[in-house]
């Protein structure tokens, strides 16, 4: 089990800490762990869609293209990958 060593506080009305605490009584859990199994999955969800990329069939189309068929690297692209270029380390070198 992860230690618990974050603390999350909310202002809620009186009414609706009363209904999380009885849906929390009625699954036999506490209030904050109600709380986090409810909260937890949307909020991942959220994260998900906010990361989601979403393209127009035709965006698509020019997104697979560019993929499968890439333009000739130019001179200043050919520069910016020698020189952000990672080269592993020798065998006889310390990393």
């Amino acid at each position: 089990m992860t230690a618990k060593d974050a603390r999350v506080d909310i202002k809620t009305t009186k009414a609706a800490k009363a209904t999380l605490e009885q849906a929390a009584h009625a699954l036999g859990t506490t209030l904050s762990a109600f709380m986090l199994d409810c909260s937890m999955p949307k909020a991942r969800e959220v994260l998900a869609k906010a990361n989601l990329i979403r393209l127009t069939r035709n965006e698509n189309e020019r997104f697979i293209a560019a993929l499968q068929n890439p333009p000739k690297a130019n001179e200043k692209l050919k520069q910016l990958f020698k020189k952000h270029t990672v080269k592993p380390p020798r065998h006889n070198e310390k990393t």
